[in-house]
């Protein structure tokens, strides 16, 4: 899923979207493997609020790993 697609699906569930960037987790390593996981993130700002809807559609709270912030693929 793109930033721009992940985004989508929160704002059409009613979840505003304040802010989307692309992130890596820093706190796990990945083997590379092709189809493996890779520790790729999709980040979003939303309001407190809208937490556990997102957390319904599948999304987690970013505070409970440790990310850094990159470029998003084109």
């Amino acid at each position: 899923m793109s930033l721009k697609e992940s985004s989508a699906m929160l704002a059409d569930n009613g979840i505003a979207v304040h802010e989307s960037l692309c992130g890596v987790r820093t706190d796990l390593d990945y083997s590379t493997q092709c189809g493996g996981p890779t520790g790729d993130l999709l980040l979003h700002l939303i309001e407190n609020n809208a937490l556990n809807d997102a957390l319904d559609l599948g999304y987690g709270p970013a505070e409970q790993i440790q990310y850094e912030k990159v470029d998003c693929p084109e």
